[in-house]
């Protein structure tokens, strides 16, 4: 039989529709969180809890039905609650988990030290967080727990194992602190939501053109209305030209999205060695590796940018027939898999079997093994970035090597 302790603050559905409308809201104007969580069958849950001699606590149950597994927690590193299959190996708290159907001792608002005992060097009780199933990961050393078993069963508290003391209540059933969590998620969609509208009052009610709300709303809407961005920025550009830095900035993105590049040698002109690593790799997707060559000489690119301007540097490099310097480039320059990807190829192109092999296993542990990360608003680099190879490419290169 299934131990049963009476469940704190439970919620009603008035509680779930809050968080459904919370969610919409998310969806709504941070879209790309859409799909984020995954249904979870009830014969899954109904699995764990006869698998854990346990029953889950409505709310947490709720949430799993209404919005799924791997809810979104938007403002958390992880960026979802852990999946249900999954929480107990949280690193952050699985080496101090103890049955779940065992009860967690602790209730009230004060924080708990765990004693610690210095003869084994270990704490005296090594599974303090029986009964709790893990949330999700806070950054650092940080996490929270659902207490599952225990006088505060269906409340959320906060651990640290390194710090004193470790366990701290929020004092918020698991629906409310999901629902705090929403929120905080939310207020930075929510404060560019109130900037864009700002900037369309002001273009709205200005008399003559107001070209600074005009930049900043289309340097603004680039990646999610492209149309209405190109009309802004091209409109700006007719009226002055090159020389205002945002709208250089603004123009070199869109120019980049386009593919267009006859304004790459205003652009690159302006000295700005932001605008100059965009009009080179502008220049190296147009096929003109030379004119990039000359642009990426120039140096001094942003840290931002390494991971792009290494990749096409790259590229340019070995396409001009300079594979061993465009080795060097991809060394020293920011990995990403797309990077190393490319490297591989040009050491398989100059006999390096075995460092080929070592940079395409590379690409491929991090194909398999790399944690998921959470949805973020798209940024240039989400369309221009050199194309990461699909798993059956890297197999097929490291096959080939083998022969």
């Amino acid at each position: 039989m299934r131990p049963h302790t009476p469940e704190v603050g439970h919620p009603g559905d008035m509680q779930i529709n809050q968080l459904l409308a919370l969610m919409r809201e998310l969806e709504e104007i941070a879209p790309w969180w859409r799909g984020w969580s995954r249904p979870i069958d009830a014969a899954e849950v109904a699995r764990f809890e006869v698998t854990h001699a346990i029953t889950l606590p409505s709310g947490y149950r709720q949430v799993l039905e209404a919005i799924g597994d791997h809810a979104p927690l938007p403002a958390r590193p992880g960026g979802a609650v852990l999946p249900l299959a999954e929480a107990r190996a949280l690193p952050t708290a699985s080496a101090f988990l103890g049955p779940l159907c065992s009860p967690f001792p602790h209730s009230g608002a004060a924080a708990v030290e765990i004693a610690w005992d210095e003869i084994s060097d270990d704490y005296e009780d090594p599974a303090w967080l029986r009964g709790c199933l893990p949330l999700a990961g806070a950054g650092c050393d940080e996490s929270y727990v659902l207490v599952v078993t225990g006088p505060d069963r269906g409340r959320v508290w906060g651990v640290t194992p390194s710090g004193s003391p470790q366990l701290h209540p929020t004092g918020l059933e698991f629906t409310r602190w999901y629902q705090a969590e929403l929120e905080r998620g939310l207020a930075p969609a929510r404060a560019r939501v109130r900037e864009l509208a700002a900037l369309e009052r002001r273009l709205a009610d200005a008399d003559d053109v107001d070209q600074e709300a005009a930049i900043a709303l289309g340097r603004a809407l680039l990646f999610e209305d492209r149309a209405r961005a190109e009309s802004l920025l091209e409109q700006a550009w007719a009226r002055v030209g090159a020389g205002t830095r945002e709208l250089d900035r603004a123009i070199t993105e869109l120019d980049l999205l386009t593919g267009r590049v006859d304004r790459l040698d205003a652009i690159a002109a302006q000295g700005d060695p932001w605008l100059r690593a965009h009009a080179a790799i502008g220049a190296v997707r147009a096929g003109d590796d030379q004119r990039g060559l000359e642009w990426f000489a120039g140096g001094g690119h942003p840290a931002t940018l390494a991971p792009l301007v290494a990749g096409y540097h790259g590229l340019a490099l070995w396409r001009s027939g300079q594979p061993e310097r465009a080795l060097e480039v991809l060394r020293a320059g920011a990995t990403s898999l797309a990077n190393v990807a490319l490297a591989a190829k040009i050491q398989a192109e100059l006999g390096e079997v075995e460092a080929a092999r070592t940079s395409w296993q590379r690409v491929r542990l991090g194909l398999t093994h790399a944690p998921e990360q959470p949805p973020q608003r798209p940024q240039l680099a989400s369309f221009i970035a050199l194309a990461t190879p699909e798993l059956t490419e890297v197999d097929a290169a490291l096959a080939g090597l083998s022969e």
